[in-house]
């Protein structure tokens, strides 16, 4: 396993959890559709492998839900990319409800369906911290005083949602409260004297508000929701900063709660963090991401694994094209030989920017940032519709 790397100050949004704006993550309309599919690359061939029949099933009306989690770094941190994804698929397919959504407010980085209002509770991420993370790597804790988190919709919503919380006593006397949309008020019923995560699945309407007692101490690791109807849930789990080896600080079980979620499609996605590594063991880094990547296969095999290539980034955005990170081309190619070796899907992002060379004129027409690392709210719009569009591409061949 790599060793834990302090990244240069440079990449603030990276690694800093600064302001969002500092990053490019703007509201903004929607871009126009692609004009061009980068085809996702099926490296299991032939053969005949149980997520194929999950998604046929899909397509073919037996299955209400198709569900991707997204796992990465602060191009997923954002949701701006993750979220032109999803409401192309959803589009296509229907919308199956929000999905996995941090439990509170996050500094530096956004979920594009939902807002949150704090009361006497902090977030906690395991890309500063160490602690008893679950799947996704963050933690709202209560502070002892009381008070409450509220999960809002951006977007009306009507009728009962199915929401799974994720949560953990830590000298509680008495249950988290929840109240919802309609004002109905209960209790969570988790066993205050376990203490080890504990889910708790309810029905109930948006906005959804979870609290403690004063004095008791919680923790809650994840909120998951989801409607009665068919179609997409797309779930982006996103720090800023991450690299994949940094699940490591995940709880050894982490895989049992994406496991929970019933995902038919995971896309990993990292990357820009790794090339920028000026410690990085690229053997070390391979070895690594072919055990995770191992582990899922062997406790999803009903998921579909995506590696998502890293895009071009730029040091500096001297010369004719910029000038790369030096292990950026050995981090793609590393990727796509371990989607080859483990025979799972694979799709290039620096090929739907254009290839190589590209970073410089997409922050030219303000698709990229002055820090040749990031995108626009537009730029990630545009590189993620070809994702989509690939995705589609290939969903509807499985029929």
């Amino acid at each position: 396993m790599t060793h834990p790397y302090t990244p240069p100050k440079r990449l603030l949004c990276l690694t800093l959890g600064s302001l969002l704006m500092s990053c490019g993550w703007a509201e903004t309309g929607n871009v126009a559709a692609p004009t061009s599919v980068v085809a996702l690359q099926d490296f299991s061939g032939s053969q005949k492998v149980a997520w194929k029949n999950q998604l046929a099933d899909f397509l073919r009306g037996k299955r209400d839900k198709l569900r991707i989690i997204q796992l990465g770094d602060s191009h997923t941190a954002g949701d701006f990319f993750s979220q032109e994804v999803r409401q192309r698929l959803q589009a296509q397919y229907g919308n199956g409800g929000i999905g996995w959504v941090y439990p509170g407010q996050v500094a530096g980085q956004r979920m594009a369906q939902v807002t949150y209002q704090m009361g006497a509770w902090q977030t906690i991420t395991s890309r500063r911290n160490t602690d008893d993370f679950p799947a996704g790597g963050i933690i709202a804790q209560s502070l002892g005083r009381g008070g409450d988190v509220t999960i809002r919709s951006r977007m009306p919503i009507e009728g009962l949602q199915s929401i799974t919380v994720w949560l953990k006593p830590q000298q509680a006397q008495e249950p988290l409260f929840w109240q919802d949309g309609s004002g109905n008020r209960y209790v969570l019923n988790a066993d205050v004297h376990k203490a080890d995560w504990q889910r708790v699945t309810i029905p109930a309407t948006l906005p959804f508000t979870y609290g403690a007692n004063n004095g008791d101490g919680w923790q809650v690791g994840g909120v998951n929701i989801e409607n009665t109807q068919r179609g997409v849930v797309y779930s982006a789990m996103g720090i800023n900063g991450a690299q994949l080896s940094q699940t490591s600080r995940w709880r050894a079980s982490w895989l049992a709660d994406l496991v929970s979620l019933r995902p038919d499609v995971v896309v990993v996605s990292f990357g820009t963090n790794e090339a920028f590594n000026g410690q990085l063991d690229i053997n070390a880094m391979k070895s690594e991401w072919l055990r995770l990547i191992g582990a899922m296969q062997k406790q999803l095999p009903q998921s579909a694994i995506v590696i998502v290539g890293a895009p071009e980034s730029l040091t500096s955005l001297n010369g004719e094209c910029g000038v790369r990170p030096a292990n950026l081309t050995a981090v793609q190619q590393a990727q796509r030989a371990i989607a080859e070796q483990v025979h799972v899907l694979y799709w290039d992002w620096q090929a739907a920017m254009g290839g190589s060379c590209t970073m410089k004129t997409w922050v030219a027409q303000k698709w990229g940032r002055a820090d040749g690392v990031h995108f626009s709210a537009i730029g990630y719009e545009k590189a993620a519709g070809i994702l989509a569009q690939s995705l589609i591409q290939y969903l509807n061949m499985q029929k």
